[in-house]
């Protein structure tokens, strides 16, 4: 409300203040239209190209959560513009492209964000996204050795990415009959992520979990 006051009254640097706290509190709460609404109005007052990119950044995560991936590539695109060496765009493009399906692109980008984080930790986030999707696409055996070689990298690990290592050892294990070692990378994947309280990939570690009983008793 205070956003929309200062709006009315002309107040630019209120506006934005307001604006942005506003969209970063709907984002917070799930409350996505009302966080685009707020993000596009902060960039009506915003002059600063770091706080631009910040803005465009979180649109774009926001639209990706609402499925207009679309717009999310239009956002990331200008922030493209504004840093092109910035990992965090390439990794987020990356991801968008992959839930809309083009691996081939996904990967690419990813590529792309291995060459930006050369020589830091950063890189293994890379590494995982792209033996992830080379499990999406059925190279199950490219996928395990592209993990067990980050695992040789444990300690350098952020846990997300660890847990992430251990999710795809465990599906491409599944997918070449190795159940016994795919339950025991899953639930080395659900302890980590219990630890971290993340909950769409706990999820995803029971749903595999499920999957993999399931097609070790062949229960078709």
């Amino acid at each position: 409300q205070l956003a929309t006051h200062f709006m009315m009254a002309n107040n630019g640097n209120k506006a934005l203040y307001y604006s942005k706290k506003a969209a970063l509190k709907a984002k917070e709460n799930y409350a996505h239209s009302a966080a685009i609404r707020f993000f596009e109005n902060a960039l009506k007052y915003e002059d600063s190209i770091g706080e631009i990119f910040n803005i465009k950044f979180s649109l774009a995560e926001t639209f990706s959560l609402i499925g207009n991936f679309n717009k999310a590539i239009e956002q990331l695109n200008v922030c493209l513009k504004i840093d092109p060496n910035s990992y965090k765009v390439h990794e987020k493009l990356g991801a968008v492209y992959e839930n809309m399906g083009d691996y081939k692109k996904s990967i690419s980008l990813y590529r792309i964000g291995l060459k930006l984080t050369k020589e830091t930790d950063a890189i293994y986030t890379f590494k995982s996204a792209i033996a992830w999707l080379h499990a999406r696409l059925g190279d199950y055996t490219h996928a395990q050795a592209q993990c067990e070689k980050i695992l040789l990298k444990k300690r350098q690990l952020s846990k997300q990415t660890l847990g992430d290592t251990y999710l795809i050892l465990g599906v491409a294990s599944i997918r070449l009959g190795r159940f016994k070692k795919a339950e025991t990378y899953i639930k080395k994947a659900l302890k980590i992520r219990e630890s971290t309280g993340d909950q769409k990939r706990i999820a995803a570690c029971y749903l595999d979990l499920g999957l993999n009983y399931y097609e070790k008793y062949n229960m078709r």
